[in-house]
């Protein structure tokens, strides 16, 4: 069975909630049965869907009981609702796979037909530059007349159609016409039982009545009724939520966020409307811990705790050649890696034997601090206890460590 549902269970409820409409006497019973013989198959399927709009708002306010009819039996609303939920969430996927698999087959079968429209020369001339917008959009009607056109077409008018596009078509198009011919040959029974496959389906869903909600994925999309609210385009982009059919506003905000298009719940609550999507808050909470741990990543290399760098000061003083003014050089020190290259250039000066390529005139008391200057006592005392901070080694550990390196680092 392709929908797991109580069916006695569903045919009860609709009887009850059409007895408790006619008990209050609603307004949109238009003197009797009208308005439910709409929402079923006695008239206008979209008056339909506008009167069930209204209804279900009015089933899902918060005072409303569950579901019409069961105000006292709590435990039978709830399943009721459960109930519901499966044949709506169930009926709705089917019908949302359905469809899919329906534009596609028409895409490729509207392809084959606009293909041997064009050969057959059925599409009107234009004075329109054909690089205009208004020349796209002109082709667009006329493509969209002539498809309708070829569908609805009689055996004859069709194979006068094919006839045409045949005697015009060269011996470069022979191959493509052949291609659309037996493309059609094979999508126009693929969507004849492909809608009859919907055709039920939409039967359940118009017998009904419940709840839908499609999500517009453009940016800063909501969440509409239909896909037929006057707030959107042609060019606009959905996505159908079948898992939330049959549950109230206040599911589908808890599930998408407070994204409810206002002018298809226009009595919804403001939270309801004006939030943040659950996809827009989950993608920025994600960020913000990716960001988390990269800045979680980043401190741990860093030398300080906070992650601040060191900026450390030469004894030497230096001449600025423009103003002759004189100044003391800096360097920064911002990593752990930065800070272990520091000392070991300072165990190098400081503990190693002056190399033999360094002029003379270098003083040992001036080479100990470094080429620069920079790497005195005063400053590796500094790094080397904030490195031992970091890491928990003492100080003479990673002086020691730095010297190692240092040897290495001059082949001694």
């Amino acid at each position: 069975m392709l929908l797991p549902v109580d069916v006695a269970l569903m045919v009860e409820m609709r009887r009850r909630a059409v007895a408790f409409a006619a008990e209050k006497n609603f307004s949109f019973l238009n003197g009797g049965g009208e308005g439910f013989s709409k929402a079923s198959f006695g008239g206008d399927r979209s008056e339909a869907g506008r009167y069930a709009a209204n209804i279900r708002w009015q089933e899902n306010t918060v005072d409303s009981p569950p579901l019409v009819g069961y105000s006292g039996d709590m435990e039978g609303a709830e399943k009721l609702k459960s109930q519901l939920h499966i044949l709506a969430s169930t009926t709705d996927t089917k019908l949302a796979e359905l469809n899919g698999k329906l534009g596609g087959v028409t895409a490729s079968f509207r392809q084959s037909v606009e293909a041997i429209n064009k050969l057959a020369g059925v599409y009107e001339k234009t004075e329109i530059s054909k690089f205009s917008r208004e020349y796209y959009q002109f082709m667009q009607r006329q493509e969209q007349k002539h498809f309708f056109h070829f569908k609805r077409a009689t055996p004859e008018e069709r194979q006068r159609l094919i006839d045409l596009a045949k005697k015009n078509a060269d011996f470069y198009n022979q191959e493509s016409l052949e291609r659309a011919l037996e493309n059609i040959a094979l999508k126009e029974p693929e969507i004849a039982r492909i809608k009859a496959e919907i055709a039920p389906l939409n039967d359940l869903y118009y017998a009904n009545q419940w709840q839908r909600f499609f999500l517009v994925t453009n940016t800063n999309g909501h969440v509409h009724r239909s896909m037929e609210c006057s707030t959107t385009y042609d060019t606009t982009d959905w996505a159908w939520l079948p898992h939330l059919s049959g549950l109230t506003d206040k599911e589908a905000v808890d599930d998408q966020g407070g994204i409810l298009c206002t002018h298809c719940f226009p009595e919804a609550p403001s939270d309801y409307t004006s939030g943040e999507s659950k996809a827009k808050r989950e993608g920025r909470e994600q960020r913000a811990e990716e960001k988390r741990v990269r800045d979680e990543i980043r401190l741990k290399k860093k030398i300080t705790a906070d992650g601040s760098d060191v900026r450390l000061t030469s004894n030497r003083m230096k001449t600025d050649n423009r103003t002759g003014e004189q100044y003391a050089s800096t360097t920064k020190i911002s990593s752990i890696t930065g800070a272990k290259e520091f000392l070991r250039d300072a165990m190098e000066f400081k503990r190693l034997p002056k190399p033999s390529y360094i002029a003379a005139s270098w003083l040992d008391a001036d080479w100990v601090n470094g080429m620069d200057g920079l790497h005195t006592d005063e400053n590796v005392a500094v790094i080397a206890g904030l490195l031992s901070e970091k890491t928990g080694d003492s100080v003479d550990k990673i002086l020691d460590d730095a010297e190692k390196r240092a040897r290495k680092n001059r082949g001694i």
